[in-house]
């Protein structure tokens, strides 16, 4: 996780979590069974339109180098901090789970791959080139370090900004995007779609769809509780 220091500087806090079940993992990382069952009902809305639109790449993917699966980056970008979860979808099934965490391969039930940093995007809305830098390159090369190095140029990338970035203005927020875009085209091979396609990169979730996904998040943490890490979603 990263933290700020006095020094006002991003700085690494190690959480002991070598071991521990996915749900305890989350929690120690500050993000509730809802969350991520909202960033998973995100996510799952996008494969629907992203796998007709990067459709060749990620199909192709599916095959071949010893690995059945495609992944998906999705990007929390909250008002206090932004938060990564690396997904992974069996080629074959169509199945979406949690990829593991890179430090619990040995593990018999590895923590999910999420990692939060602070602070939020909307912190560098007079600054946007210094986003990349302090936070969201951070993100980006622990996402680098989940998805297999075969897998990296037909692993989409989706960035979806909540309360914070909705309260800053619509010109800092284009920057912010831009910025952040255009450094990891430059940096990284993930496909990162343009703000016209169909499902951009980078974006806003207007606040009646997050309390549709937060309703809907609730009522599946009600109906399944903590088993909520056992279970994947099919896409149809």
């Amino acid at each position: 996780m990263m933290v700020c220091g006095a020094s006002g500087q991003p700085r690494r806090r190690h959480v002991g979590t070598h071991g521990a079940s996915p749900l305890l993992w989350a929690r120690l990382f500050g993000t509730s069974t809802a969350a991520i069952t909202v960033l998973l009902l995100m996510l799952s809305t996008c494969l629907a339109a992203a796998t007709h639109q990067v459709g060749d790449k990620v199909s192709s993917s599916g095959s071949g180098n010893g690995n059945n699966f495609n992944y998906f980056i999705v990007i929390d970008a909250g008002s206090t901090g932004s938060r990564a979860f690396v997904y992974q979808q069996d080629a074959t099934t169509g199945t979406v789970s949690m990829a593991p965490h890179p430090n619990g391969s040995n593990d018999a039930f590895p923590p999910p791959a999420i990692l939060e940093v602070v602070p939020g995007l909307s912190s560098y809305a007079e600054n946007p080139k210094a986003a990349y830098d302090d936070t969201f390159h951070t993100l980006l090369r622990f996402a680098d370090s989940v998805v297999p190095a075969a897998k990296s140029a037909a692993t989409p990338l989706f960035v979806r900004g909540t309360a914070g970035l909705r309260r800053i203005s619509a010109v800092h927020r284009r920057q912010i995007f831009d910025e952040l875009a255009a450094r990891t085209r430059r940096d990284y091979q993930f496909i990162v779609a343009s703000a016209d396609d169909a499902v951009p990169a980078f974006d806003i979730m207007p606040g009646d769809m997050e309390g549709v996904y937060a309703w809907l998040a609730i009522n599946h943490k009600e109906v399944w509780g903590d088993r909520y890490c056992l279970i994947s979603v099919r896409l149809l």
